[in-house]
């Protein structure tokens, strides 16, 4: 509801989106013993953390995967400026980089483990995330062939030899 409420309040403002909320995923190693309280603390740390009291969100924090993980979803338009993020924190920025390095603050700083990537590393949308989730993404296809044929393949010409034969 104030979702929406902030929404309709900042029509006509610069900015404006199709995009009605913005979801985040913050997953937690098995390894690390973290309780459902304490992942959830950890949410709210880093949704106040990125989104600086300016847009409503919501946490759910889930135990159903095996590894508990945070869903955090957060309203697109900001309630004090109404502006959008994307218009404020997002305009050419790399704001995924930024999300994760403040991730792995906050995990590095309760002794947590976190995931280390390359910074030139472009993340992976939502849309690619689905289809590698249904397993018809031609990327992870693509990459799957390489790292198994890398194992066989005694040199480089045998490498693209392979590859040649599965078509590529």
């Amino acid at each position: 509801m104030e979702f929406d409420f902030t929404r309709r309040a900042a029509e006509g403002k610069q900015g404006k989106s199709t995009v009605l909320a913005h979801h985040l995923i913050q997953a937690f190693d098995p390894e690390d013993n973290v309780t459902p309280e304490q992942a959830h603390k950890l949410g709210i740390e880093l949704a106040d953390k990125l989104l600086k009291n300016n847009h409503e969100y919501v946490i759910a924090t889930h135990i159903d995967k095996g590894h508990i993980h945070n869903h955090i979803i957060f309203n697109s338009v900001n309630f004090n400026s109404r502006y959008t993020f994307e218009y404020e924190q997002n305009r050419g920025a790399k704001v995924f980089l930024r999300i994760q390095k403040m991730n792995g603050e906050i995990c590095r700083e309760h002794k947590l483990s976190t995931i280390e990537k390359n910074s030139k590393s472009k993340g992976k949308g939502h849309y690619e995330w689905e289809k590698d989730k249904a397993g018809t993404s031609w990327k992870s296809t693509l990459k799957h062939t390489i790292d198994d044929t890398i194992k066989t393949a005694v040199n480089f010409d045998d490498f693209l030899e392979k590859m040649r034969q599965k078509n590529y």
